[in-house]
This record gives C-alpha cells, sequence and structure tokens, in this order.
C-alpha cells in the first residue's frame, strides 16, 4: 500500500519522525505509546483524540 505524507508529516512531525526512527509504519505499533510525550501532547487536552487512540490500539 503506497502512503502518502504531507510535507508536514514527512519532515516536521515529531510522532512521525518517531516512527520513521524506530521504524514502526504508524504510532499505533509503539508500545510506549500511553507514557510518550509526542503523545501526550495531543490527547492531554483532547478527549476523543485519547478515545480514538485507545479504539485503534
Amino acid at each position: 500500500m503506497l502512503k502518502l505524507y504531507t510535507p508536514f508529516c514527512s519532515s516536521l512531525c515529531l510522532i512521525r519522525n518517531c516512527c520513521k526512527n524506530n521504524k514502526y509504519n504508524t504510532y499505533i505499533e509503539c508500545k510506549n505509546i500511553m507514557s510518550c510525550e509526542r503523545i501526550k501532547m495531543i490527547i492531554d487536552d483532547n478527549d476523543k483524540a485519547l478515545d480514538n487512540l485507545k479504539n485503534n490500539q
């Protein structure tokens, strides 16, 4: 499957860069996702993002 990323995702996104460095296709593969500081920035004030994360694990 071909994955297309925006220029932001390809170079500036901290989460995407972490995935690439750890050879993950997506963040959901990471075993430390719920303690990740990068993810925490997104889910701290966003209950819907946290729900989406839990539903995708």
